[in-house]
């Protein structure tokens, strides 16, 4: 790295710069039903190096990032990074300046251990599928074990180290007249095993009731109750349209300050944005920038409180960056996930593809699984689709009490959403 930096300074050109350099320790293993099929071994360094620079008014910043490998010569970096101010030249971006802050308390120093993990999480998809009786067709766990160092040109350098986990699995069911295949990838930092645990149960039992489930009947309107990660995508609403790049673009809805469920009958939002969440592969002391991340209460009791996000932006908002943070936690509701499912709704498991569009709050999705919930049954429903607005709607948006963390997010199990459109098919 410190020949990255003294190349680097022999541009007189360059305003800023950060670099990022990784080394990652990765094992795998696949396995078809019970038999491992094959594992490997690897072992990857590279650097990220981020380049700033400003025309000679300083009236804009342009900027460009290559990549190092420790295969490449003195000579082919200094070339790159040629390449990379003859690039930065070319965007013409408002200026901004990055903030100059040095003192970093953080410690993280995860113990190696990508074998270990690795076969923890392998006894525990065969333990669970035994529990839940289900029929494994294969699958593939990576563990990552990285190394990181951070430099940047105002003298912040640290060193800290992580650990990432992921999971593709493909389950099967069968009936007499037909073969259900369902394939899922689970993303995490470190194995929560009780969180996993209701996912692979709840996929599992997604597999035998999509076997024999009916089509969507013809409801036009109805409550809609989504859960897991359909309920991160929903409330990544609140999370794009607080962000200071969609304010500054235009792209948000929303206005700090802004009660955002007036007359609500439901739950209000409580929202924050997180630098650290135990788990989540995206903890981190700093953003891609440099930029020291600083956690951020941005939604309380349904209002819009704070912005968060990029420098650059914040910057132009005359606001204080929080860093591009990418962990997300909202408060659970009132309501428990039996009384969300006591009264009739329609409730979605799966879709095919679920659409949701962060600046308007329109969602789409094709159900693959749902059931229909009436007098206290649950039927199993597949086809057919849901609509609706989230902005709309979301004065009667109910959270589960519940909550669970899955990754980088920390929220409700399930949601209950009244008054959503469905296209049945029968």
């Amino acid at each position: 790295m410190k020949n990255l930096e003294n190349i680097l300074k022999g541009y007189p050109e360059i305003n800023d710069y950060v670099i990022h350099s990784r080394t990652t320790k990765s094992a795998e293993w696949f396995f078809i039903k019970d038999k491992l099929d094959q594992s490997r071994r690897k072992e990857v360094s590279y650097s990220s190096v981020k380049i700033f620079v400003d025309d000679v008014e300083g009236k804009t910043r342009g900027n460009s990032e290559v990549l190092i490998y420790p295969t490449h010569t003195t000579e082919e970096i200094q070339h790159l990074i040629h390449e990379a101010v003859l690039s930065a030249k070319l965007i013409k971006n408002q200026i901004y300046s990055l903030p100059v802050e040095k003192e970093l308390d953080f410690k993280q120093n995860v113990k190696e251990n990508i074998v270990e993990a690795g076969l923890e999480i392998i006894d525990f998809i065969f333990d669970t599928a035994k529990k839940a009786k289900g029929d494994l067709n294969s699958f593939e766990v990576f563990v990552n074990h990285n190394t990181m160092e951070s430099l940047n040109k105002n003298g912040l350098h640290i060193h800290y180290s992580t650990q990432d986990c992921y999971i593709e699995v493909i389950v099967n069911a069968k009936t007499s007249t037909q073969e259900i295949e369902l394939y899922k990838e689970y993303n995490f930092g470190s194995l929560n095993k009780e969180s996993l645990f209701n996912q692979f149960n709840a996929l599992f039992m997604e597999a035998k009731d999509r076997a024999v489930a009916l089509p969507t009947p013809k409801l036009e309107k109805a409550d809609l109750i989504l859960s897991n990660d359909n309920v991160e995508s929903l409330l990544g609403v609140y999370e794009a349209s607080t962000n200071v790049g969609s304010l500054y673009n235009h792209s948000s809805n929303f206005t700090m300050g802004q009660n955002l469920q007036e007359n609500c009958v439901g739950d209000k939002i409580e929202m924050k944005m997180l630098s650290s969440l135990e788990g989540s592969i995206y903890t981190s002391p700093i953003d891609e920038l440099g930029v020291i991340l600083k956690s951020s209460k941005v939604i309380e009791n349904g209002v819009f409180t704070k912005a968060w996000g990029d420098a650059r932006h914040s910057f132009y908002m005359s606001l204080e960056p929080t860093g591009n943070l990418k962990n997300v936690q909202f408060k659970g509701g009132k309501k428990t996930i039996a009384e969300l499912e006591k009264e009739d709704a329609i409730e979605v498991l799966d879709f095919s593809s679920f659409i949701v569009d962060n600046s308007t709050g329109d969602f789409s999705g094709e159900i693959r699984l749902g059931y229909v919930l009436k007098n206290g049954k649950k039927t199993p429903i597949s086809g057919g689709s849901i609509s609706g607005n989230l902005l709309a709607l979301h004065q009667e948006l109910y959270l589960s009490k519940e909550t669970q963390r899955s990754n980088r997010y920390e929220g409700p199990v399930k949601c209950r959403l009244n008054g959503v459109s469905v296209a049945g098919l029968q």
